[in-house]
């Protein structure tokens, strides 16, 4: 009779192993069909919530249910249940896969993790996307409109502030509050500043644009956005602005020279530089912190007593000026009046120490003008009320090298022998001082955009 053999321990090593391994692709295999059907079904249920977002949005004024944070869909989002069921979806998906967000109801964003740890998402704005969910902020906005900058000045500028007339558009806010400003890319946010508006009409908006690169430019102008808040803010926008509001001077953009017995006070929205009578060597002024530099415009609007006897009241670019010394002005541009009885506003220019006079402006005394101060690296020109008081190309005249702006009252030096009156008060009501090229840059406001 012929006897069965067995298996060997090593042959059944062999076999053991071998199922082990074909075990191991058939794991990998199937956790791979069961990966990619779960991502089937993630992306099948954002799409589901993308129609049902889209149609109820049709009947609620374009908005979507409000989720400030990252909600889990059919555990804890409750905005977003009764916002779209049961008109727009039956019930919401309950498997916890995909989060929903919207934090003004203008945008939103649903998105889940795949099985290769990527995220795949959709944002009502930017549409579907896979890799990191892209983030709901603040800048949801339904409208945008592209307005072309044409730069002639010859020469790139950045940083460059642009006055804009926005006309009323019925998608903005009455007060235009809801405004916002970026460069080409519609990402970078560009400061603004609403200089005055009349509601529900037009607006006169400053913005800083990055860069203008010579030629056509364009930037974005976005609005209709119900939740938005006002990013208004002249101190972003300019190289300087005050508006004097408040109780005293503001430390952060000023130094303030106030000597034998002249002040600086700011009270009832008005900066007041206060010059005594008879004393000699008094001053009460401000200079900038920052240094200007050529290619700047300096706006104020204040108001210089003029009549006196030597006593000052000084607008303009200085450096090294201390009024209660008998040194001389090293470099300065400046308007100020005489030291005469007269009322004149002399626009005087000193480089090296020497000064050149080089208009009057007779009309400039006891009122309430807009002055402007231009310098170019080859022109100092002033303006008052939009009239031009005088202009030097003289090299003798122009600085060369940044300057404060200072704005305040003197009384002539003490080694002098007038006796200055009588006592005066300069004021000033805002300024502001951005950059200037001679050719300014200039827009066109396009078309209105709802889809980008």
């Amino acid at each position: 009779m012929e006897r069965n053999r067995g298996f060997t321990l090593i042959e059944l090593l062999v076999v053991i192993a071998i199922i082990g391994i074909l075990s191991g692709f058939i794991a990998v295999s199937l956790n791979g069909a069961v990966g990619a059907a779960n991502d089937v079904k993630k992306k099948a249920t954002i799409d589901q919530l993308r129609r049902a977002l889209q149609v109820c949005a049709v009947t609620n004024g374009g908005l979507y249910p409000i989720e400030t944070t990252s909600c889990t869909v059919g555990t804890d989002c409750p905005n977003l249940a009764t916002g779209i069921v049961p008109n727009c979806i039956g019930t919401l998906p309950s498997d916890g896969s995909v989060t929903y967000q919207s934090v003004t109801g203008t945008d939103y964003t649903l998105s889940s993790t795949l099985s290769n740890a990527t995220t795949y998402s959709y944002t009502a704005s930017t549409g579907f996307s896979t890799g990191a969910a892209v983030a709901v902020g603040p800048t949801n906005y339904l409208r945008r409109t592209p307005i072309t900058i044409t730069n002639s000045s010859g020469g790139a500028l950045t940083d460059y502030q642009i006055s804009l007339n926005v006309n009323y558009d019925s998608d903005m806010k009455s007060d235009f509050s809801d405004l916002a400003f970026t460069a080409s890319d519609g990402s970078t946010v560009l400061s603004y500043w609403i200089e005055s508006y009349s509601s529900s009409t037009s607006a006169v908006v400053w913005v800083k644009v990055n860069s203008l690169a010579t030629g056509a430019n364009t930037i974005y102008m976005y609005y209709k956005n119900p939740s938005a808040v006002t990013a208004s803010n002249p101190d972003s926008t300019f190289i300087l602005y005050d508006d004097f509001l408040g109780s005293s001077v503001d430390t952060s953009k000023w130094n303030v020279m106030q000597q034998n017995g002249g002040t600086f006070t700011v009270s009832g929205g008005l900066g007041d530089a206060y010059t005594p009578a008879s004393t000699r060597g008094a001053g009460g002024l401000i200079a900038s912190k920052s240094l200007i530099n050529p290619g700047s415009l300096v706006e104020i609007k204040a108001t210089m007593n003029l009549s006196g006897y030597a006593t000052y009241g000084i607008l303009g670019y200085i450096n090294g000026f201390d009024p209660a010394s008998s040194a001389t002005i090293s470099d300065y541009v400046t308007l100020q009046d005489g030291s005469s009885s007269d009322t004149s506003f002399y626009f005087i220019g000193s480089h090296n120490g020497t000064a050149v006079s080089i208009a009057t402006c007779s009309s400039c005394n006891a009122a309430s003008k807009t002055f402007k101060l231009v310098w170019t690296p080859t022109l100092i020109s002033s303006y008052a009320n939009g009239t031009i008081i005088g202009s030097s190309s003289s090299a003798s005249v122009i600085p060369t090298t940044g300057q404060s702006f200072c704005f305040g009252g003197s009384t002539i030096n003490p080694t002098r022998t007038e006796v200055p009156s009588p006592a005066k008060h300069h004021y000033v009501d805002w300024v502001r001082i951005r950059k200037y090229v001679a050719t300014e840059p200039t827009s066109v406001v396009g078309s209105e955009q709802t889809s980008w």
